[in-house]
């Protein structure tokens, strides 16, 4: 949970099978703000439907 009370999501996947980034990158589809990034072996998605400000906090 944000500090807005809304939801958040992690998803966790295997860098190996995707392309790395170093430095989160963050959009948007529909009512969802996105954010990914890689770390060594795994590649995170962080997302929500609060604002974008939220997000990068």
């Amino acid at each position: 949970m944000l500090d807005s009370g809304k939801e958040v999501h992690l998803v966790v996947m295997n860098t190996a099978d995707l392309l790395k980034q170093a430095k989160p990158q963050f959009s948007s589809q529909e009512e969802w703000n996105l954010a990914t990034w890689s770390d060594g072996q795994q590649t995170f998605l962080l997302a929500t439907t609060d604002n974008a400000a939220a997000l990068r906090r």
